[in-house]
């Protein structure tokens, strides 16, 4: 089937399913910019559908569900989903189907009331790039010395719906890498290692309801210091 990439605002949706079992999970809900379009028809045995936070469905209908190669001549039953679908102001619970009975619900949380207040992230042991950031790094510890803690001062409590992504800018790139995604805290690891050639990164968190994203904080660091 053709496939052709398209930029816009979308959510991309993981999820898996087993049909044997009449069971699945939605694993990630995740804001995405661009999405690629087929005409890969969708599975009548499974389906999603999206609700506003009346409860309302809004849209139903049949994903693309991905199955490993058959193997001996029998059928797989367990399959993939990934779902990259246009974004709506009023989208709130999404719910996934198969064989009719619904296996696997997700709740956007409420967004973080300091992100509207310019929460900050703080850590010990190395000082920020510029006078006044609000994000921090620290050794990760003598065995360690190509690795950096980011952590969050007032670190907030893990919250259904609400999960967070670290991405890092090396410098001399104009784009974004996804080093931390859909954790339940901002709390992650950087590795100086995996950026070659470049002493100084851009830093940023981001916090994510599945079907929107803020930036809560972003700064500039030196990760030789």
């Amino acid at each position: 089937m053709e496939s052709k990439l398209e930029r816009g605002e979308f959510v991309h949706v993981v999820a898996t399913v087993d049909l044997a079992k009449n069971a699945g999970e939605i694993r990630y809900v995740n804001p995405a910019t661009t999405r690629t379009a087929t005409e890969t028809p969708g599975d009548t045995r499974v389906e999603l559908s999206v609700e506003d936070a009346t409860g309302t469905q809004k849209k139903t209908w049949n994903p693309v569900v991905r199955f490993p190669s058959t193997e001996g001549g029998k059928e797989p039953t367990v399959g993939l989903i990934q779902e990259e679908i246009v974004r709506e102001p009023w989208m709130k619970v999404l719910r996934l189907l198969v064989n009719g009975h619904e296996v696997s619900k997700y709740e956007a949380g409420a967004p973080s009331a300091a992100i509207a207040g310019g929460a900050s992230l703080e850590a010990a042991g190395m000082a920020p790039g510029a006078a006044g950031a609000s994000i921090a790094l620290e050794v990760a510890g003598a065995e360690r010395p190509h690795r950096r803690q980011l952590r969050m001062g007032a670190s907030p409590q893990p919250r259904a719906g609400v999960t967070y992504t670290v991405q890092v800018k090396p410098e001399g790139t104009d784009a974004w890498q996804t080093i931390s995604v859909g954790r339940d805290t901002p709390e992650t690891e950087i590795d100086r290692n995996q950026f070659p050639g470049s002493r100084k990164v851009d830093v940023r968190v981001l916090q994510t309801t599945g079907f929107d994203e803020r930036v809560m904080a972003e700064e500039k660091f030196d990760l030789e210091e």
